[in-house]
């Protein structure tokens, strides 16, 4: 019966010229001839409702009708994936259009929310190193550390000539951690109680707080953490506060292209504080799902610990979303994300969720797209509960093939989904009431901005970015043209939200509920 009255509920009026395809929860894509279309169905039907979503995916042209009485339309256009050109997208006013010719549109419940099996791919995994909870500094060991090898040279990464050997002391250990400070600095050169602060931190709230994420041990071993200025200059150019390496962790690789054990590299400007905190999170975040791909490949492939090591890369964009995501449960504090945040709230549509590493191999360190990756993946990992992050860690694919595979549902359907958290920042009781997972609770000052529109305007929309609109003004109905770079759909979201709120949790105007029939 559901099924029914979900197939009933498909909106099929269209114009000639219009090529306009629909997303159904039985279907993927139906594109049905203007000859074929159906008999109109009962005109209460077509009727927008309060907090009702519409759906379409669109390829050319698609009309919104008129919002009901007491209601503006907000509308998210959602890109159709990582291609490197952008689509365009043009609004106007449809004037005259009414609700009978509103276009198509399907009116669709978002599926509900499920979790990631803890138990996928877990049994015969290699145990790493059980950890011994101790925090108080050893002072019985040697002072002279090993050298470590820094990339401070505008060369490719392969290139051995790109690195210098860095000569280390040793300022503190315990069974946790060792502290490295390069040599050519001294104590004073230090921030007061950057060593301590360091030691604290790692010991007694950053790896317990992460090993509770994951069923596999991690961060049990002792971790070398080196504190350097050359980070300041790495390859030449780039400014880092912190640096994991994958490929430290790989045995079959000589210096200096590999330490052959787990290293995090720190900033020797950095002082203790919540920003200090934040960026061992969120390195040790990226060491701890290293260390869960890697026992989940060397499982796989049947090696020994001692074995040579596998590649155990991630894509970079989901990569940095899983270390922000760990960072956030250490230091939920916004010292890491903030100017990201603000740069992705000023121009959604410009900030690619995910990124072809073919195509864009360096997007991923501008600010805008590294905090879309972060909301995403926080926003996945909200959605499915516990589990999320070894879940990804331990696919053997990377990037959205990794949650394809894992989760079951196309990457397009996910980022629709998002789409809408996005577009309804400010209404999370709207998206719970579509069977959605709202955004992660943001400062206003770094919530989506959604672009007005009061006539004809042109956007910008860049591969899997979403675009965010509100019409504003007289208007009956809108209309909207989208330009692909590439013969691939894109899909729209449109909400009638109401204008004034006086019950937050069940949302009503007149005898209209705002919920799905």
């Amino acid at each position: 019966m559901e099924g029914i009255l979900r197939g009933l509920a498909v909106l099929v009026l269209g114009l000639c010229g219009w090529h306009v395809s629909f997303r159904s929860p039985e279907a993927d894509r139906l594109n049905p001839p203007v000859s074929s279309v159906s008999a109109p169905k009962p005109a209460s039907l077509y009727q927008p409702q309060p907090g009702q979503l519409y759906r379409a995916v669109l390829t050319t042209r698609a009309l919104l009708p008129p919002p009901p009485m007491g209601c503006a339309w907000r509308i998210a256009v959602v890109g159709p994936g990582c291609c490197a050109d952008r689509s365009h997208v043009t609004m106007a006013p449809a004037n005259g259009s009414s609700t009978s010719g509103a276009g198509a549109f399907i009116a669709h419940r978002i599926s509900p929310t499920h979790r990631v099996s803890r138990s996928v791919g877990r049994r015969d995994a290699p145990k790493l190193q059980a950890s011994r909870n101790a925090s108080v500094p050893d002072s019985s060991f040697d002072r002279d550390g090993p050298e470590v090898d820094l990339h401070v040279h505008e060369t490719a990464p392969n290139d051995p000539r790109g690195y210098v050997a860095v000569k280390t002391y040793v300022a503190a250990q315990t069974p946790l951690v060792r502290v490295l400070v390069d040599r050519q600095l001294s104590t004073s050169d230090l921030a007061p109680g950057l060593v301590e602060a360091v030691v604290a931190a790692w010991t007694s709230e950053i790896q317990p707080t992460l090993a509770r994420q994951f069923e596999l041990p991690v961060l049990a071993g002792r971790v070398d953490l080196v504190i350097s200025p050359l980070l300041s200059r790495f390859r030449g150019t780039v400014s880092l506060d912190g640096m994991v390496r994958p490929d430290d962790l790989r045995t079959d690789l000589a210096r200096p292209f590999s330490a052959g054990r787990e290293v995090v590299y720190l900033n020797s400007r950095l002082r203790p504080g919540d920003t200090l905190r934040t960026v061992l999170a969120h390195e040790a975040t990226h060491l701890a799902c290293l260390q869960v791909r890697r026992a989940t490949m060397m499982s796989s492939t049947g090696a020994t610990t001692g074995a040579a090591s596998v590649a155990i890369t991630q894509a970079p964009w989901l990569n940095e979303g899983l270390a922000h995501w760990g960072e956030r449960l250490v230091a939920p504090g916004w010292s890491n994300l903030q100017s990201r945040l603000i740069a992705w709230s000023e121009n959604t549509a410009v900030a690619p969720v995910w990124l072809d590493p073919e195509i864009s191999p360096d997007r991923w360190r501008d600010p805008a797209s590294r905090a879309a990756a972060y909301l995403f993946t926080d926003w996945l990992g909200r959605r499915y509960g516990p589990g999320f992050c070894e879940a990804v860690c331990r696919s053997p694919t990377e990037g959205v093939d990794s949650l394809e595979s894992l989760l079951g549902e196309t990457p397009a359907d996910l980022l629709q989904e998002f789409a809408l958290a996005c577009l309804l920042a400010d209404r999370p009781d709207l998206v719970r009431q579509q069977g959605g997972v709202p955004l992660v609770d943001l400062p206003a000052v770094m919530q989506p901005r959604r672009q007005p529109v009061t006539g004809v305007a042109n956007f910008a929309l860049d591969g899997s970015a979403i675009l965010l609109l509100e019409p504003t003004g007289e208007a009956g109905g809108w209309q909207i043209d989208l330009t692909l770079p590439e013969d691939e759909p894109a899909a729209m979201l449109a909400i009638a939200v109401p204008n004034t709120v006086s019950d937050p949790v069940d949302v009503r105007m007149g005898p209209q509920s705002t919920t799905f029939p």
